[in-house]
Order: C-alpha cells, then sequence, then structure tokens
C-alpha cells in the first residue's frame, strides 16, 4: 500500500509473529468464535467513525488476548510447550 519494502518485510515478520501466537491462543482456549462478536463490533464502530469508543473496545480486546497470550506462556498444556519455546 505505501510501496515501502522495508514497511512490507516489517508487515510479513509481524504477521507471522501473530499468527504463532493465535495458534497457541486457538489450541487452549474454550470457545474462539467468542471473538466473532468483538471483532464485528470493532468493525461497526470502525464503519460508523465513531473513533473514541471503537479504540476503547479495540484496547479492551487486545488487552484481553494479551492475558491469554501470558496465560498460556506460564501455564503451557504439555502439547504447547515446545512451541512456546520456540517463541
Amino acid at each position: 500500500m505505501h510501496a515501502s519494502p522495508r514497511l512490507q518485510s516489517f508487515y510479513e515478520k509481524l504477521i507471522g509473529e501473530l499468527r504463532l501466537g493465535m495458534v497457541l491462543v486457538d489450541r487452549q482456549h474454550d470457545n474462539p468464535s467468542r471473538l466473532i462478536p468483538q471483532h464485528l463490533e470493532i468493525l461497526d464502530l470502525l464503519r460508523s467513525k465513531r473513533v473514541e469508543e471503537c479504540s476503547e473496545c479495540l484496547f479492551r480486546h487486545l488487552d484481553d488476548s494479551e492475558s491469554r497470550l501470558r496465560s498460556i506462556f506460564e501455564h503451557p498444556e504439555p502439547a504447547s510447550e515446545i512451541a512456546v519455546a520456540a517463541l
């Protein structure tokens, strides 16, 4: 989008790390589909240009994701220990 090779490289590395993290979360998460309403709310707020509300919602969502990832790193399931060690 910005025609920047450095930005594109950064994005590709970031996406790879995020995908790895999401694999770990999805393995241990009791119901990943519960995230759909949160994602739809963020999308609706973006579409309606309610920037402050969207920002607050996104921060809550990211804080929740961070908490789940921290929990996985602190208490990994045996099958996930290898993947966690790889990070």
